[in-house]
């Protein structure tokens, strides 16, 4: 018996009852496939760097962002609570950055040739970040009731520690570690930048929070003591975020290859200039942030050290370059991003030269000279990992780590003159850390090392971060070379350990032609043998 209200079934068409009576719900079904499908690309797109991700590779480097920030409060710990010598204490400073200058060359070593274990290769280096951390605390616990000798000899070991062995292993580490965690140069370009700006809100607090916590400490050696270890201990424990929750998920090279050999070292150092224009760079930026005469000006030229946490909290209005900077990289380069903004950094350190006439000078030299170093800071590794790729492309070893220790000796070079330049204009202009005010002449000398040693310098890294340019040019035509070589090494198969990028790369391998200036080639023909004096 059929309802009044609802039409009889067609018994004679049974397949009609199989035809879909509810489309939204179709539709919806639809719509969920497409939405999990678009989410499984999402999960596993090699250039994606999730939230999580970011945040805790973040953690190691703003650690040690406030570390560097801590040891440059150390000279005038050491000249005007401890009452040393600064030339002495300058001098000491310098001969340990020559050795941390060759301890980076023996990490490097360390570091790419250390086998692989349970944690990965490069990871279990990040454990150098307590050390750093550890030895820090101790340079800021010299005992008051030492002699001055028995001070010096404290101040070299504690700085040789930190210097020479802890962060060589640490900053070495950096660049095989990123390869080895992300795997394709556009995660690592994120990775690099986007963490900057949890490191810099890190910075900026911790720039606030250091002058106010050194100002308050006055000349009372104690009391920098138990500042330090407060500082020491929390934050050598957030540094371990990176190890502990980013593991290893790719090789960069064969695991069957033989470990690296000091003649391959060589070899690479000989034939790579393109390593040396980095390490340049970052041997210009180092001798302008290891000047290290900010404490100074603020104390004696605009009077308050306090006022230093005041200056650094204006560093916020600086986080959208960190949001921006790989907007800015794909559109302009490396080499272009870092010209303008060295140029701009040298602007805003002439300005310091006018911080007498008040504090809005001041706080437009800190922030237009701040400019200069953030694409340095953040975009040098992604630097050293192209720089290990053309060493593939010329039949070398990558050795990224070696690359980090190169540019890191170049950077510890630069700070030991810097360090010492710095100990011995204040040696020269009369500086005595016991005065509460200082003659004209020790003013006039903290003035040029804040503002025109540093506007100089950094045109100069500007220019050579321009020459940069042609090689970043040439870099894709050299990756997607390394690319099909490693399928015919592979019998057109990506290698088992190949990174994700050069999976993507693979799908479309047949239809790379390999252009360079000169001729062109398809695939394989277009060898080392052939380009690499175009490069």
């Amino acid at each position: 018996m059929h309802h009044p209200m609802r039409p009889p079934r067609d018994t004679r068409h049974p397949e009609a009852s199989l035809a879909p009576s509810h489309p939204k719900k179709d539709s919806m079904t639809t719509k969920s496939e497409a939405r999990a499908t678009r989410k499984a690309e999402k999960a596993n797109d090699p250039t994606r760097v999730s939230f999580w991700k970011f945040l805790t590779w973040s953690a190691t480097g703003a650690s040690y962002a406030v570390s560097v920030m801590l040891l440059g409060y150390f000279t005038i710990y050491a000249t005007d609570s401890l009452g040393l010598n600064a030339g002495i204490v300058a001098g000491i400073l310098v001969f340990v950055k020559i050795l941390d200058a060759l301890g980076l060359l023996w990490s490097g070593w360390l570091i790419d040739r250390a086998p692989e274990t349970r944690w990965g290769k490069a990871r279990p280096f990040e454990l150098a970040i307590v050390g750093v951390w550890v030895a820090s605390a101790l340079l800021f616990s010299i005992p008051g009731g030492l002699g001055d000798v028995a001070k010096y000899i404290w101040i070299g070991v504690a700085y040789a520690l930190i210097s020479a062995v802890f962060t060589p292993l640490l900053n070495s580490n950096d660049p095989l570690y990123l390869a080895r965690a992300f795997g394709s140069r556009d995660a690592i370009t994120k990775i690099s930048s986007r963490s900057g700006i949890f490191v810099g809100l890190f910075a900026i607090v911790a720039g606030i929070g250091l002058p106010l916590i050194f100002g308050s400490a006055g000349k009372d050696p104690s009391a920098w003591t138990i500042a330090a270890w407060s500082l020491a201990v929390p934050m050598a424990l957030f540094g371990l975020g990176r190890f502990v929750f980013n593991k290893e998920k790719y090789l960069t090279e064969d695991p069957t290859t033989p470990k690296v050999t000091l003649k391959e070292i060589w070899t690479v150092l000989k034939s790579n200039r393109h390593l040396w224009t980095i390490a340049a760079i970052q041997f210009v930026n180092a001798f302008v942030g290891f000047i290290g005469v900010g404490t100074y000006y603020f104390r004696y030229i605009v009077g308050d050290l306090s006022l230093l946490a005041l200056a650094s909290a204006m560093n916020i209005l600086l986080l959208p370059i960190l949001i921006f900077l790989p907007v800015l990289v794909r559109k302009f380069g490396i080499a272009k991003t870092m010209f303008v903004a060295n140029l701009i950094g040298a602007a805003g350190f002439v300005l310091f030269a006018l911080g007498g006439l008040g504090m809005p000078f001041v706080i437009a030299a800190l922030l237009f000279s701040a400019v200069a170093g953030i694409p340095i800071a953040f975009l040098i590794p992604v630097m050293i990992i192209d720089s290990a790729t053309y060493n593939e492309w010329q039949g070398n070893r990558r050795l990224e780590s070696v690359g980090g220790a190169v540019t890191g000796f170049g950077r510890n070079i630069a700070a030991a003159i810097s360090v010492g330049a710095t100990g011995l204009v204040l040696t020269a202009t009369g500086y005595n850390g016991t005065l509460d005010v200082q003659a004209p002449a020790a003013t006039a000398g903290i003035t040029v090392l804040a503002s025109w040693v540093p506007a100089a310098l950094t045109v100069i890294s500007a220019f050579v971060a321009l020459g940069y340019g042609k090689f970043e040019r040439q870099l894709p035509t050299i990756t997607a070379d390394i690319d099909l070589r490693r399928m015919e090494e592979a019998n057109g198969e990506v290698p088992a350990w190949a990174t994700p990028y050069m999976a993507t790369a693979a799908t479309a391998a047949s239809g790379i032609h390999i252009v360079t200036e000169g001729h062109t080639a398809h695939g394989a023909d277009a060898g080392p043998e052939r380009s690499s004096r175009d490069v």
